[in-house]
């Protein structure tokens, strides 16, 4: 069979169309993730998934960055410390509150510029270590966003459209496009809890996904390259009721067995951390996301606003 019998994006649209999934850019996905931003707010802005993926990135000291599904600034907080111009997408407007707020407590300037706003002014670049933040989704126009040197996609393709999604990518970036995505045993999917369930057979990750869009890239004549980032860390939240509920909505029992076996492994392995305050798991796991990139066609447009 020839990879390019094969409709990759169609493939990918089928792998996101789930019915126990709130619709991409949906006003109920929006919802749930302005009641996500603040306990996001609170992790740290330079972890170890940060650290590589700016190693990886392989900036210029004076390039610009768009970054697609910033959330509350994990990625775009770090970038404009070190100097770089970053535009910031979001389409949870508490998200991108909680990115100005936490950027103004590190000294960064992040302004949220309103597109048609006669006072804003053309969407632009903004200056080298400073951030513009703008409300808009995968789903939206993105005709008014300026274009940066490098575009990334960090754990944020909230999108049925992969097709769509690289293009606009593509023609917001000068030089690169990133985009990262699940390749291993991920946040929310533990192999060891799934096993105590009785799931032993079900891997804690399908990288479906990653097969999709490297292969897509593949078939419009790219040559993505794929980097890993893996890294230990413990589970936690402030209360243990909390910790309970995370990872019973995560695994999701489908049977009262398989609900009795998880309570007895949590009752096992949950902690207090003395250190932290909070209640982990007793035993770290694995975090493994696969970063693809790739050099985008050379572009005419040079717009900056």
């Amino acid at each position: 069979m020839n990879h390019r019998d094969i409709n990759w994006a169609q493939a990918f649209r089928e792998l996101k169309d789930r019915p126990d999934k709130a619709k991409a850019g949906s006003e109920e996905a929006r919802a749930l993730w302005n009641e996500k931003a603040p306990s996001f707010a609170r992790k740290p802005s330079r972890s170890d998934y940060i650290n590589q993926l700016i190693g990886l990135l392989e900036l210029e000291r004076s390039d610009s960055v768009l970054d697609v599904g910033c959330g509350s600034g994990t990625l775009a907080i770090p970038l404009a410390a070190l100097g770089h111009a970053v535009v910031a997408l979001d389409f949870s407007p508490v998200m991108l509150s909680e990115l100005e707020q936490s950027a103004s407590e590190e000294n960064i300037v992040a302004k949220r510029i309103h597109p048609g706003d006669a006072a804003d002014g053309p969407v632009c670049l903004p200056a080298g270590g400073s951030i513009a933040t703008l409300e808009r989704s995968w789903q939206q126009s993105w005709a008014d966003i300026p274009i940066a040197d490098i575009a990334v996609s960090s754990r944020s393709l909230i999108t049925e459209d992969l097709a769509d999604s690289v293009r606009k990518l593509e023609e917001h970036a000068r030089k690169r496009a990133f985009i990262t995505v699940g390749a291993g045993s991920l946040p929310y999917r533990d192999h060891a809890i799934l096993s105590a369930m009785g799931r032993s057979d079900e891997v804690a990750m399908d990288p479906t996904e990653l097969i999709c869009l490297v292969n897509y890239l593949f078939s419009l004549g790219r040559l993505p390259r794929i980097s890993y980032i893996s890294f230990t860390r413990f589970w936690g939240r402030d209360t243990r009721e909390m910790l309970v509920d995370a990872v019973k909505s995560s695994h999701a029992p489908r049977a009262p067995h398989e609900e009795k076996a998880l309570e007895r492994y949590l009752a096992e392995h949950v902690i207090r951390n003395e250190e932290s305050g909070q209640y982990e798991l007793d035993r770290p796991r694995v975090d493994r996301w696969a970063c693809v990139s790739w050099d985008v066609p050379n572009r005419r447009a040079t717009r900056i606003c």
